[in-house]
């Protein structure tokens, strides 16, 4: 063998260890899905289209701990029109708690959810009565009109396998959520209880695989 074809042969064996490399890291993104590719914009900006994103979900603002059995799916549906993400995300197990209030911060308030923020009274039922709910006393002085332009209102839907979905508009350059909210449950003997939730969710919009 020449040194031609030596260099030949050597950049061939580069390329097959490269190759084996990027199918090994797409392997553990997502289940098998046989119509998806790989795809990421050099301009770190996604084209229009339909993709799936890693999701992480953290217990503080810092994004430094994870938060152990999440109730949410590993990974999400993005829809990006017209430079616009929106997101999909599963409850994979059954809902069987009562959502009083589930709201999303605001993209350009997330930076303010790092001093635990409290609830929008604005975004609950009409005529719920905070005074005679089963909440704590703790839970009921964060309940305030001051957070309602800090917050939206997350949208619900239940599917018949009894898993939720709901869909929210992601911050390109910055990708992460802030979830909160309230909900309500039921002992064996009937009495009624409220708790609260929030989460700190990461949508990986830069590492992403394209549904083709």
């Amino acid at each position: 063998m020449n040194n031609k074809s030596k260099k030949i042969a050597a950049a061939c064996l580069a390329l097959a260890m490269v190759a084996s490399v990027g199918a090994a890291d797409v392997a553990g993104v997502l289940p098998v899905v046989n119509t998806v590719t790989a795809s990421v914009e050099s301009s770190n900006k996604l084209a229009d289209g339909e993709y799936y994103v890693n999701v992480t979900d953290y217990g503080n603002f810092d994004m430094t701990n994870t938060v152990n059995g999440s109730k949410f799916s590993k990974y999400a549906k993005l829809k990006v029109e017209n430079g616009k993400y929106y997101a999909t995300l599963t409850y994979p197990k059954a809902i069987s708690n009562n959502f009083v209030l589930f709201e999303k911060a605001k993209n350009e308030r997330y930076s303010e959810t790092s001093s635990s923020p409290g609830y929008a009274k604005g975004l609950l039922p009409e005529g719920y009565d905070v005074d005679n709910c089963p909440f704590s006393k703790s839970i009921k002085r964060k309940i305030a009109d001051k957070y309602n332009d800090m917050f939206e209102k997350v949208d619900c839907t239940f599917n018949d396998d009894n898993t939720m979905q709901i869909t929210v508009e992601l911050d390109p350059d910055n990708s992460s959520v802030f979830f909160n909210g309230l909900y309500t449950f039921s002992n064996d003997a009937g009495k009624l209880y409220g708790s609260s939730f929030s989460d700190y969710v990461y949508f990986d919009v830069k590492k992403c695989l394209h549904n083709s």
